[in-house]
Order: C-alpha cells, then sequence, then structure tokens
C-alpha cells in the first residue's frame, strides 16, 4: 500500500510518495474501477489541449455494487498523455490518452492492476467528460465490455504542476527500488540528453528520458528491458520487455517518481539521486 495522497501536496510542495502507496491516474482512475480492477526534446504542443500538463488529485465514485469513493493522483503530459494512482489499493494503475476538443474530453485507458504474487490483471475503457473550469475536469470511465463505469473530478495541483523541469536537472544517477507487487533495488543514469543506463539485479537496461514541455514538472520515461527475462522465465528481476510511462521529479527530495508498464505489469518508483 502506498502513503495517502495529502502527503504530495504538503511537506515543502513534494512530490514525494511512499512506497506502500497506490497508483491510478486522472481519467485512468475512472478505468480502473469502471473496468473492475483491483485498484530530451522540448516543444510546446500544450497549446492542443484544454488543461495544462501536471499533477490532477482526483475524486473517484465508483459505480455498482460498492458504491465506494477513493482518492487518486493522476500525471498528465503535453499531450494528453496520463497515468492514474489510486490511493490506498494494492498496486493498480491506468495508461492511456485523451484528448481535447473545445471543453470537450475522450480518451482510451488500460488498466494494469495486481491481483496477487505476480499475478496480474488487465481491463480496457473509454474515457469520456469536460473541462469544467480552471484546471478542473469531470470525466466517467466506461469499460470495454459496457458493464461498469467510474466517475471522477480531477483538480490540478498548480504548486507541483508549475514547477518545471528540465534535462539537466534530471540527469544524474540514482539508487533506490522500485514496487510492484514487492521491492526490489534498481540503479540508473540519466544523461545530459535524456539518455538512460541501469541495472537491476540480474541484467541491465537502457532507455530515455524526455521532458515534453520545460515549464511543467512531468517527463515521459522509456526503458529498454528486453534483455531481462523475469521472474516468469524463472529470473530474479520483475523486468522484462519494453517498458514506457510518465513521471515527476521530487525537489524537495531530489528524487524520481514515475509509473511505467510494459503491456503486462506495472512499475511504480520513487527513487533518490545519489
Amino acid at each position: 500500500m502506498w502513503s495517502r495522497l495529502d502527503h504530495l501536496v504538503n511537506k515543502n510542495s513534494s512530490i514525494r510518495v511512499k512506497q506502500s502507496a497506490v497508483v491510478s491516474l486522472a481519467g485512468v482512475t475512472l478505468l480502473v474501477a469502471a473496468c473492475g480492477g483491483g485498484g530530451g526534446s522540448s516543444g510546446d504542443t500544450t497549446a492542443t489541449l484544454s488543461a495544462d500538463p501536471g499533477f490532477y488529485l482526483s475524486d473517484v465514485s465508483f459505480s455498482g455494487d460498492t458504491g465506494a469513493t477513493t482518492d487518486a493522483l493522476t500525471l498528465m503530459s503535453a499531450d494528453g498523455t496520463y497515468v492514474t494512482v489510486l490511493d490506498d489499493a494494492p498496486f493498480d494503475a491506468t495508461f492511456g490518452k485523451l484528448d481535447f476538443s473545445g471543453a470537450a474530453v475522450s480518451g482510451t485507458a488500460v488498466n494494469i492492476f495486481l491481483l496477487s504474487g505476480d499475478l496480474w490483471g488487465k481491463t480496457r475503457g473509454t474515457v469520456s467528460g469536460e473541462v469544467t473550469g480552471t484546471g478542473t475536469l469531470a470525466l466517467q470511465a466506461t469499460a470495454e465490455d459496457g458493464g461498469s463505469s467510474s466517475t471522477v473530478t480531477l483538480q490540478r495541483q498548480s504548486d507541483l504542476s508549475n514547477q518545471g523541469l528540465s534535462l539537466a536537472t534530471l540527469a544524474g544517477t540514482y539508487t533506490g527500488t522500485i514496487a510492484s507487487g514487492g521491492t526490489e533495488s534498481l540503479q540508473f543514469t540519466i544523461a545530459a540528453d535524456g539518455a538512460v543506463v541501469g541495472s537491476h539485479m540480474d541484467c541491465n537496461f537502457t532507455g530515455q528520458a524526455s521532458v515534453p514541455n520545460g515549464r511543467f514538472n512531468v517527463f515521459e520515461l522509456a526503458l529498454d528491458a528486453s534483455s531481462c527475462l523475469g521472474r516468469q522465465n524463472g529470473a530474479e528481476s520483475i523486468l522484462y520487455g519494453n517498458f514506457t510511462g510518465l513521471g515527476a521529479y521530487d525537489y524537495a527530495g531530489a528524487s524520481v517518481v514515475f509509473i511505467i508498464n510494459n503491456t503486462e505489469i506495472g512499475i511504480y518508483g520513487e527513487i533518490p539521486k545519489r
């Protein structure tokens, strides 16, 4: 379990989340419930959006028998790519892309969630809604089979979102742990051009970090762990395949926070700079 989201918006605007936190994103958060899951270049493309990139805190209402509500965190990049993380739930994240046409919002989402042990689930769905005010969105997510839906209100956190980010800030060596059910050690270096080289238990990986818009504290991350076997093939590491996702920089803790997936499993990382 991860720490509650109020930890994100307090303590000197730190975005730090403890390793016991949960994952679900903006429109993502919606889909997580709707689908029945467990819980270096810089070009300014923001003009295509009706909602700025950054951090969004979410209130989520689930349809169906439970009628439950929960909090979530959403990260959104400059092109509408997002990831949503549910608070106080098993590892559960939704990845997708939102498209904006005026105030109208539509999009897709894929919910990847941990069931138990090394067993993961995945559901797909659609997102629709509108921008209701400055930094505020009202969305609904519907599972692909139409069997369930969720509603969520998103409120952008300008203090965290508008800190800005550059590859020069990200550059450095990071050592820490990642969470994907359990926790495992990870070390990697981000070069000045965003190139990533790292190691994780029994394998090495490469990748690329990029900052789509330097005015906002969001970066995109892609990791190539194709040389890793993963636990499903008897290796020690959970890493295998190609991962993509989003992250942000914790200025107070001099660390990166990221949520990535390889279409089958998800990984959450909060890694301090060494």
